[in-house]
């Protein structure tokens, strides 16, 4: 009697486990939603060393200003969006407001805090559509001093950071691991905006009730030139995501990237190794 007992439950337990475990894997999806609020938090922390190559006179006159050869450079910033989304269309999308809350920053140089002049876009507020195919597109500035020459800069910027990850069309089991790769373009002030290849290597660890754990692997490139001046930049690190399986979004993000920057004229090569911490997290 007790071993059919025993049998019964075993039976009942199996595929409440398996439920559980879900080892045909899950499935991810990576999208806003209509009538919600978002509050979106970003900290940035760089640790820079910087060297400089050139003539003998051009090292001299570095050197004359008081900069110190290699330079030691920690930059922090911060700042914080929040995003209110409309009710859905007839088209399957939806209407979005985003307010730049705070926009700051500190960059020490050689222990000295430097008053770096920096184009802030706190305050600053756009609207756009969130479209069925689940990107930001027509982003525009409706409130807010934005310079000229970034009016249409940031705005795809914006849309270039909300692209989606790039989730696999089949479910995902614990162990499994993917590829994302999203291009972006950075604005840099009255120059065209630089190309950055950015290849991120998504493995699923764990999945926690309605929390999923990924590792990531992320890389860098970039190689551009803007009026005689050459930039080319490499950089590779480790991260952690979580993903809410309910609201299908990235709750948190967090990623340790080292890069090499060269920035070279005809007269000067300025060489840059870098450690940058990243942080992101999404409040409902």
């Amino acid at each position: 009697m007790n071993s059919i007992y025993n049998k019964n439950i075993l039976l009942f337990l199996i595929p409440l486990f398996l439920s559980f475990t879900n080892p045909k894997g899950y499935y991810f999806k990576s999208e806003m939603m209509p009538n919600s609020n978002y509050k979106i938090i970003t900290r940035i922390f760089t640790d820079s060393e910087v060297n400089y190559k050139g003539s003998d006179e051009v090292i001299a006159r570095l050197k004359y200003s008081g900069i110190k050869i290699p330079m030691e450079v920690n930059g922090y910033r911060s700042f914080g969006e929040s995003i209110k989304t409309d009710s859905l269309n007839s088209d399957s999308a939806f209407g979005i407001i985003m307010n730049v809350d705070y926009d700051s920053s500190l960059t020490i140089r050689n222990g000295d805090t430097l008053k770096v002049p920096r184009i802030s876009i706190a305050g600053v507020q756009f609207a756009g559509i969130y479209t069925k195919n689940k990107l930001f597109k027509n982003i525009e500035v409706i409130s807010g001093d934005l310079p000229e020459q970034l009016k249409s800069q940031i705005p795809e910027m914006i849309e270039n950071m909300y692209k989606n990850i790039k989730y696999p069309d089949k479910p995902l089991a614990i162990g499994e691991s993917f590829t994302s790769n999203i291009p972006m373009k950075i604005p840099v002030g009255s120059y065209p905006p630089i190309n950055v290849n950015i290849v991120t290597h998504f493995n699923l660890n764990r999945v926690d009730r309605y929390k999923a754990y990924f590792n990531t692997i992320v890389e860098m490139s970039m190689k551009d030139s803007l009026k005689g001046v050459t930039i080319y930049l490499t950089g590779n690190g480790t991260g952690n995501l979580i993903h809410d399986l309910r609201k299908n979004f990235t709750l948190e993000y967090n990623s340790i990237m080292d890069m090499h920057e060269e920035i070279s004229t005809d007269k000067l090569e300025t060489l840059v190794k870098s450690k940058t911490k990243s942080y992101y997290q999404v409040v409902y």
